[in-house]
């Protein structure tokens, strides 16, 4: 590497105060970063690029500038979203360690090409790749894509001292992206709070509604039979409103880390038939079948109020998702170290997608309304019984599958 940089102290101080500037004043991130791409070149490169993530598994080229104006065109092909190899070297490899890549006398100039493209690959090889620097555009030490410096003559070689220019400028390249990327989050944040808040307006509403429509009745008179289905309707609704109150509480104390469980022999079978009479009217009512097959020696240490809210959480989610005429099976059983508590049902399954995230809190969609508190209170619970959770689903239409696993003593 030449031991001569490519800008004096003078020139690197002008390069820095005009990249400040331009990701000071743009509200546009896109923006921005097209002018600090712009802003290298030529004073530090031949050609830059600049790639930044785009969704959980994606990256955009967001930015290209070339010191030939005739190039910009065959430049702007470049752009677009694109998803990594993991089997290439150069931007790739960057984005995917998070560490920089230097390359001089570069042969292969597809290296620039972090994606398959023949067409875009020729392109490349076209204007010229001698050498590059590409180095990680961070923010609070996460990765958020890659700032790329090009040269074309073989003469032309970078410097420590470009390197490390190279590496400031992704530093300010990062605040524009950072900060677009915040205010998305805290848009996203927002409008959950809105649809929480209107899914648990909601939530209360429907058993009250209930509730008060059998008062209602039982006002205006009823015979023996009206009068004993009313308070039976009241009386679970009534409950249900407690649980959902209840439950709401523990999620807080999950998140904040504020709840604790006592750990004492537990009957696990016991519990789970003790939830199941609990639910069987309403599953009675919605036409779906509960099956046990239950071991009566998988006893673990436990919280006996907590392992009955994890049990009772499972079994309300599988009801609420399986259709008249379906079936919930809740099995037990245990090894030596390990108990297994396992609820599967025929509903209405699980989409790929969103099958990472059901244990996320309040995250729900049309498919699964509510605001999902039960599965963010049984990981939370499971966890702090030193346990795990899972679930599994074939897909939407095969039903779903809920796996705890506790330790024994």
């Amino acid at each position: 590497m030449s031991a001569e940089p490519f800008l004096d102290d003078h020139q690197r101080a002008q390069l820095l105060a005009d990249v400040a500037g331009a990701v000071a004043w743009s509200s546009d991130p896109s923006v921005a970063v097209q002018r600090v791409a712009q802003l290298t070149v030529p004073r530090l490169a031949d050609w830059c690029t600049v790639d930044v993530l785009d969704g959980e598994r994606g990256y955009r080229r967001l930015a290209v500038a070339h010191a030939d104006p005739s190039c910009r065109l065959s430049v702007e092909r470049l752009l677009g979203r694109w998803e990594p190899d993991p089997r290439r070297r150069g931007v790739a490899q960057v984005l995917r360690t998070g560490e920089r890549e230097v390359a001089m006398d570069v042969e292969d100039p597809t290296e620039l090409m972090p994606w398959r493209h023949a067409e875009l690959e020729r392109l490349v090889g076209e204007l010229g790749v001698a050498g590059y620097v590409s180095v990680p555009i961070r923010a609070d030490a996460r990765a958020l894509g890659a700032l790329t410096l090009v040269t074309t003559s073989p003469r032309r070689r970078f410097a420590e001292a470009d390197v490390s220019l190279a590496e400031t400028l992704a530093r300010m390249a990062a605040l524009p992206i950072a900060q677009a990327r915040l205010g998305h989050e805290l848009a996203a944040i927002t409008r959950r709070q809105d649809d929480v808040l209107a899914v648990l307006s909601h939530e209360l509403r429907t058993p009250l509604t209930a509730m008060m429509a059998w008062l209602q009745l039982l006002h205006h008179g009823a015979d023996a039979a009206e009068t004993a289905r009313a308070l039976d309707i009241i009386e679970r609704n009534g409950r249900l409103l407690s649980r959902l109150i209840d439950d709401l509480m523990d999620t807080s104390h999950i998140v904040m880390g504020k709840l604790r469980v006592e750990r004492r022999p537990v009957d696990l079978a016991a519990i789970i038939h003790r939830v199941v009479a609990e639910l069987a009217a309403g599953a009675h009512d919605q036409g779906v079948t509960i099956d046990l097959d239950l071991d009566r020696t998988a006893r673990c240490q436990g919280d006996h109020a907590r392992l009955q809210q994890i049990v009772m959480a499972l079994l309300s989610n599988a009801l609420k998702f399986t259709p008249s005429g379906g079936r919930v099976l809740v099995t037990l059983d245990a090894d030596a170290t390990l108990v297994r508590l396992r609820v599967s049902d025929t509903g209405r399954g699980i989409a790929p997608e969103l099958l990472p995230h059901v244990f996320d809190i309040f995250r729900s969609d049309e498919r699964a309304p509510g605001l999902g508190l039960g599965l963010v209170m049984v990981r939370g619970l499971v966890a702090l019984h030193g346990g795990t959770v899972e679930a599994s689903s074939e897909g939407v239409g095969h039903g779903a599958v809920f796996t705890v696993r506790l330790p024994r003593h």
